[in-house]
């Protein structure tokens, strides 16, 4: 009949209109920019060199072996990227838990926390993504923006 026909067709549309966690992560994912690693002139490592081509596949060997110390932190934030551009996101989450961040590391905390998020978003676990978020929405926080609109979205999955 004209009113199931009408119904099915309401229905539809509205379930067409929910918005999904991995069309939040799709709309707001971009890969750490590499000039975020050195602000000079120097040879980027094999594995940033990868990365920076999108050969993501074949930076994950070079990346993996940065060191986790102080001094190279910054390349598990381009691991995370790396799994999360080839599809593995488990893998990007616990890369990204295993970055230990010091006092006074505002920004490596940030990165951490935003691509963090977003690898929750991914793998459909918003209750852990809006966590993350949240810790960025804060007085000049570099994502700040980004982070209220998404906890927003998330707000809106339900």
């Amino acid at each position: 009949t004209v009113a199931e026909l009408l119904i099915a067709s309401y229905v539809a549309f509205f379930q067409s209109a929910a918005v999904t966690t991995e069309q939040i992560y799709a709309s707001n994912f971009q890969k750490f920019p590499v000039n975020s690693y050195t602000r000079n002139n120097d040879e980027l490592p094999a594995g940033l060199s990868f990365y920076k081509n999108g050969q993501f596949e074949e930076s994950i060997p070079s990346l993996k072996e940065l060191s986790n110390d102080s001094s190279q932190r910054l390349g598990r934030i381009f691991l995370a990227n790396a799994y999360l551009e080839t599809g593995n996101t488990d893998q990007a989450i616990a890369t990204l838990k295993q970055i230990n961040v010091e006092e006074g590391e505002v920004f490596l905390k940030q990165y951490k926390a935003w691509y963090l998020g977003l690898s929750f978003l991914k793998s459909n676990q918003a209750d852990l993504a809006e966590k993350q978020f949240k810790s960025l929405d804060i007085d000049g926080g570099i994502y700040r923006e980004e982070a209220i609109k998404i906890i927003e979205a998330i707000s809106n999955l339900n």
